[in-house]
């Protein structure tokens, strides 16, 4: 029997996340969510699991703009499954407002440094794939106004 690949996959409650979480796991992978709020990832890792029996899927709740949160998933995900196949960085922010963490703008630490740092995290798991891939999800709402 072949052994399953393993998924991680940011903002897969929703969305192009959710969507991509489903079609993964139809196709017989293992999916792990990393979302902010955890009952909507719980409740999606445990709709992959009742719609592909057979397959494993689990949350890791985070919000990405919480670089500690991030370092605390990232090494569970990474000490948890010593392999994985494909990391999809697609969770996104689009505040109503602009919000800051300190003097830095919110959607920088959520869009890029925190999944910056996810990805460093999960490196030595994905270089003990075959065939890992890493894949980034963008979005066109830079061309929408934001007030």
């Amino acid at each position: 029997m072949t052994e399953r690949k393993t998924v991680v996959i940011t903002g897969a409650n929703a969305g192009i996340g959710l969507a991509t979480a489903q079609s993964l796991a139809a196709k017989g992978y293992n999916v792990v969510t990393v979302c902010r709020d955890k009952s909507k990832g719980d409740a999606t890792a445990v709709e992959l699991i009742k719609a592909n029996p057979g397959i494993q899927a689990e949350n890791f709740t985070a919000d990405l703009s919480d670089l500690g949160a991030v370092q605390k998933i990232g090494n569970a995900i990474a000490s948890k499954y010593g392999v994985i196949d494909r990391l999809i960085n697609n969770a996104g922010y689009y505040p109503s407002a602009i919000e800051y963490i300190g003097d830095t703008e919110k959607t920088l630490f959520t869009s890029h440094l925190g999944h910056m740092l996810l990805t460093q995290l999960l490196i030595p798991s994905l270089q003990r794939s075959v065939e890992a891939r890493i894949i980034t999800v963008s979005s066109a709402l830079q061309h929408r106004p934001l007030f």
